[in-house]
């Protein structure tokens, strides 16, 4: 098979010189329809798209001092005039202005905000019109489409200027929006007022992912890089945004902006991180600026969700339990009598389904606050062979008439019974050893609770438990609940049935032990 080497030349040129014997082969793979990137980007906010061509120019700080932009009416009705200029060195090749996700010594930098070489082709496909002059060239991108290059005479700098579809109105919007930028190395003007530079309450560093080239030409791959984390006030009080070199990115739920200085994972659009990501951001804003909250900060979500990030640190969970419940937090649970001493002796008592499974944990671990068990519960016998707190009858004023009510219907089924109470909050609700002649049925007072052995004895729910189990003992395959089990809960229920009858009044149908 013969190649035939591309040519230089438009498209259109090519086509005019393809014969059958030297077929045209582009320059490049693709063409990009802007019409079709219009369609993907018309419905982002202004601010979002505007945001790109701030960020070119700060990236290229400190040969760039300075980024001024200017908002006002279009010459049309409902549009606006955008226009973004700076004193950088211009572009280092113009035909960036028009090419789509050329390579990019920004992708090497981590210090640099660019990769996608996107963005200010995503505002110029939503453009009306719109105009680049740079360092010896001019890209027009007229209202018809395409676009004519021409050299010109700057020798510094390059300015952006839009015809935007975007109503008059939204121009307040759109300069309070940009005003929230953070402006560091190079200034940012918005309409002739210099975005004031914000100064951190709180700096410190921290390991993160990255997004980097390992060399040109190589993919882009995710790392992990030691930075720095800026906590500023807000630009808007109560409105916490995430930063990535100054550049917003989305509201979070912290009293702060946090600004990340360095390339922060995002998609093309750069308007959101993953939930991972996030929660490492919390993560290391608790551990590091846990001294500046106090008392209901501690109890908004993003707390919840920075402690159960494992990079949370033990310090930082210790302020939160002390903000949150005061210096005598006790955790609640299936030991009622102990939760209420707890609450009696002045604990704040701490609900389990107020806390994530992880949170519990490194309450427990971290923050060292006890159950209300080991500091008020009864002491108990552990069983090592079973998971499980036994309860002494003397403990339980109920359990001594419910274990000899047992042990009776056991003696009508035949059988010498053992009865154990115990507390085991994952455990089954009874269970029966497979012994037919001395089995022990255990109950489960964690999941039964207190009332369900309370007199009157006799009732549909006991005793359907009680036969329930004692069919285990009586059936040939004690371990199942197939139809020989359930040949033994007839029996049992029959057997049962017949001694209480036997016992009962001649008046009384179903005799209830008072």
């Amino acid at each position: 098979m013969t190649t035939t080497k591309a040519n230089p030349g438009t498209d259109a040129q090519q086509a005019a010189t393809t014969t059958a014997s030297t077929p045209y082969i582009a320059p490049d793979r693709f063409a990009v329809s802007h019409e079709g990137m219009k369609e993907l980007h018309a419905d982002r906010e202004p601010w979002r798209l505007c945001k790109e061509l701030i960020q070119n120019v700060w990236d290229e700080a400190p040969e760039a001092t300075r980024c001024l932009v200017t908002i006002k009416p279009g010459p049309q009705p409902n549009t606006l005039k955008v226009i973004v200029e700076d004193d950088g060195p211009g572009f280092s090749d113009p035909t960036d202005a028009y090419t789509l996700m050329r390579p990019t010594p920004k992708r090497l930098d981590p210090g640099k905000r660019g990769r996608f070489n996107l963005g200010e082709k995503e505002i110029i496909s939503v453009a009306i019109e719109a105009e680049i002059e740079t360092v010896g060239r001019s890209i027009l991108f007229p209202a018809m489409g395409g676009r004519a290059v021409s050299p010109n005479d700057r020798t510094r700098g390059t300015k952006v200027s839009l015809l935007m579809p975007w109503a008059e109105d939204l121009a307040p919007e759109l300069c309070t929006q940009l005003r929230k930028f953070r402006p560091t190395e190079c200034g940012l003007r918005i309409n002739n007022v210099e975005v004031r530079k914000r100064e951190p309450v709180l700096t410190w560093k921290a390991t993160l992912r990255t997004v980097l080239q390992s060399a040109p030409g190589q993919p882009l791959r995710e790392s992990r890089r030691a930075t720095e984390l800026h906590l500023l006030p807000p630009a808007n009080a109560g409105e916490a945004w995430l930063y990535e070199l100054g550049i917003p990115i989305q509201q979070i739920t912290t009293p702060w902006d946090v600004d990340v200085m360095q390339k922060v994972p995002m998609p093309p659009n750069r308007d959101t991180v993953g939930d991972s990501y996030l929660q490492d951001i919390y993560a290391e804003v608790l551990n590091a600026g846990y001294g500046l909250l106090e008392g209901d900060d501690f109890a908004a979500p993003w707390v919840d969700f920075a402690i159960d990030d494992d990079r949370s640190v033990a310090p930082a969970i210790q302020a939160t339990v002390k903000g949150r419940y005061g210096d005598q937090p006790i955790l609640s649970g299936p030991d009622r009598d102990a939760n209420m001493k707890a609450a009696e002796n002045g604990h704040t008592v701490i609900h389990p389904n107020s806390l994530t499974p992880k949170e519990r944990q490194r309450f427990k671990q971290e923050a060292k606050v006890p159950t209300a068990r080991e500091v008020y519960g009864i002491v108990r016998t552990f069983d090592p062979r079973h998971p499980k707190f036994i309860i002494p009858l003397s403990e339980r004023p109920e359990l001594p008439a419910f274990e000899a009510w047992v042990k009776e219907l056991a003696g009508y089924c035949g059988l010498k019974a053992q009865v154990v109470f115990y507390e085991h909050q994952d455990g089954h609700y009874a269970s029966c050893t497979a012994d037919t002649k001395n089995p022990t049925v255990h109950f489960n007072c964690a999941n039964l609770g207190k009332d369900f052995f309370k007199k009157p004895l006799n009732r549909p729910e006991q005793l359907a438990l009680v036969i329930h189990e004692l069919a285990h003992a009586l059936s040939d395959k004690p371990m199942e609940h197939g139809p020989s089990w359930g040949e033994a809960a007839a029996q049992a229920g029959a057997k049962i049935s017949a001694g209480l009858l036997a016992q009962a009044m001649p008046e009384t149908k179903n005799p209830v032990i008072e």
